[in-house]
């Protein structure tokens, strides 16, 4: 086994930390991991075992990135959300994310696929909705 056994957390800096609860929360229905003090300038959210914790930040956002990875500058690029039917999902969503693109399928040589859609949130981070088929030894 190695040393990593997964991931815990991913810390997101903000501009306007109220609008993103309710981005996250209310949109996206993410459930609150701890009680939302807005006037304490941050928050934390989670979806499965992950947990997204937001702050305040100072100065301006960087530019968002594009769909297209090749575009992009080094860094990380984008989160991603595990759901159960893409089409499903993305239904849900419609109206409420900007999306960044068409709902894409990639497939590996050795069977697994993904089906996933990049949306924006409301300060421009890159995220997307995944429908997952990794192939289980």
């Amino acid at each position: 086994m190695g040393l990593l056994i997964g991931m815990d957390n991913h810390d997101i800096v903000c501009e306007d930390v109220q609008r993103m609860y309710d981005f996250y929360v209310g949109t996206l229905g993410m459930q609150p991991a701890y009680p939302f003090v807005p006037e304490d300038e941050w928050f934390a959210a989670s979806a499965g075992s992950t947990t997204l914790y937001f702050f305040k930040g100072t100065g301006a956002h960087p530019p968002r990135f594009s769909h297209d990875t090749g575009q992009n500058p080094p860094g990380i690029e984008s989160l991603s959300f595990l759901v159960e039917d893409i089409h499903k999902a993305v239904a849900a969503l419609d109206g409420k994310v900007e999306w960044a693109a068409p709902a894409e399928k990639w497939e590996h040589p050795n069977g697994a696929w993904f089906h996933y859609r990049f949306f924006y949130d409301p300060e421009g981070n890159k995220m997307a909705v995944s429908e997952a088929h990794p192939v289980r030894p």
